[in-house]
């Protein structure tokens, strides 16, 4: 039987606080990341994205994870491309890509860590694969009758993305990780995304269904082909392990602090 870990929405740094002492944040932030592994860790880990705010403090994490395990897969979620300060846009140029980019350089060394863009890996003969992938507005439009204007407007009042991600147009980003996510997919056995491809598995409440609009994305054309697969992703801090026809459905989000008890990864076998 094989296994992977599995855990999304980490957002490290609400649950160990920036410090200016570089040499105490280091320390503090591979504790933290060793809490997270179970006793019997996988071969893989997944992270189906928001890993946190701060490349150092998240290379440190991978660097610390990297040692444990053989292989470490992640997306980018849309809290990965946040600038969180004027330091940060100054830092980055007012570029959300640019932080993704130095994120990636700074990784270059861990041989062993993947970030996913429409690539994939072979690993006893099971193919893992996927990029980000981004919210598509069209939950509003298909089932609550908005037009796009009117849910972009929806979207600036409820979402951070609106104000913390710049460089990019949000659904000429879909469109890019769309292409990405056709490109690979029909080889995959193991789908990590971070958005949802189906707002089906919403965990939104009817009176808080407005959000579906910018956490999933309309992917049905992705899991109709009968091909057993299994789907991995984060974003809307959910616990779920379902099968919808052949895909399995994985969600297991740390989220933050005031949400819930600190976990480990979640064990996956199949």
């Amino acid at each position: 039987m094989k296994s992977f870990d599995i855990m999304s929405d980490i957002h490290l740094d609400f649950w160990v606080p920036m410090d200016h002492n570089i040499i105490k944040l280091e320390k503090k932030t591979k504790l933290f990341a060793e809490s997270l592994i179970p006793d019997n860790p996988s071969r893989i880990l997944i992270i189906p994205g928001d890993l946190g705010h701060y490349n150092l403090q998240n290379y440190w994490c991978l660097q610390h994870l990297s040692s444990i395990y053989d292989y470490v897969f992640l997306v980018f979620g849309n809290h990965d491309y946040y600038l969180e300060n004027g330091n940060q846009k100054k830092k980055y140029k007012r570029n959300s890509n640019n932080r993704i980019m130095e994120m990636k350089n700074m990784t270059r060394n861990l041989e062993n860590v993947f970030h996913l863009e429409g690539t994939s890996v072979e690993i006893d003969g099971m193919y893992y694969g996927g990029t980000g992938m981004w919210y598509d507005f069209q939950y509003g439009q298909q089932v609550q009758g908005f037009n796009e204007d009117e849910l972009r407007y929806i979207w600036a009042n409820n979402s951070n993305d609106y104000k913390k991600i710049n460089g990019f147009l949000t659904l000429d980003k879909f469109e890019e990780e769309k292409s990405q996510l056709e490109e690979v997919i029909g080889r995959l056995d193991v789908v990590i995304t971070h958005m949802g491809p189906t707002w089906d598995l919403s965990p939104y409440k009817e009176d808080e269904s407005k959000h579906n609009s910018y956490y999933f994305f309309d992917g049905k054309e992705f899991f109709n082909d009968k091909k057993e697969r299994i789907w991995c992703f984060g974003h809307a801090h959910m616990e779920l392990d379902k099968r919808v026809g052949s895909t399995r459905f994985i969600s297991h989000a740390l989220g933050y602090p005031d949400e819930g008890e600190h976990k480990k990864f979640k064990q996956v076998y199949f």
